[in-house]
């Protein structure tokens, strides 16, 4: 199965108590490129078909000259949902590795998850992957190398072997 992939304004699929939680958040990771300094704006959103609470982040940090986009994988679950006892909810528990945190919208409490650690996101950009890959042409074989002069080094080890003396 593919999946088609959306970009969408910001807006559109996180609450803005997300974003908070997120922007709050990020500052503290490795990969976050402006230290504890500036600011981050929502700006993208993309989504994959298929793929409910799974959310692309695009969040821009203002800087000198150009801003930065950086790209938040974010996975979005019901807070109330997560049954330890399920595997698949395990990693959407409150406690589980890669959470955020849980905020309020208005449709209920949501655990928001790091995608870069949930099999969710990981699934979701798979089906995406999928879909992008151009489909490969099966190679052809190359010829085999043109036969030298004389008899090649395997037939005359099988001449040398049933009697059959090969020169030089």
């Amino acid at each position: 199965m593919t999946a088609r992939v959306r970009v969408d304004p910001a807006g559109t699929h996180l609450p803005p108590a997300v974003t908070d939680l997120v922007a709050a958040w990020a500052p503290g990771r490795r990969w976050f490129p402006g230290g504890s300094a500036g600011r981050l704006a929502p700006w993208r959103e993309v989504t994959v078909d298929g793929a409910d609470g799974v959310v692309l982040a695009l969040l821009r940090l203002p800087g000198e000259g150009d801003d930065v986009v950086v790209q938040v994988p974010l996975v979005l679950v019901p807070a109330d949902t997560a049954d330890a006892a399920d595997t698949d909810a395990a990693a959407d528990r409150a406690d589980a590795p890669g959470a955020i945190g849980t905020v309020a919208t208005p449709s209920g409490p949501v655990a928001v998850h790091d995608g870069g650690v949930h099999p969710a996101c990981w699934a979701a950009l798979l089906r995406a992957r999928r879909r992008a890959a151009p489909r490969a042409e099966p190679r052809a074989r190359p010829p085999p190398p043109a036969s030298r002069a004389g008899p090649s080094p395997s037939s005359a080890v099988s001449q040398a072997s049933s009697g059959v003396r090969c020169s030089g």
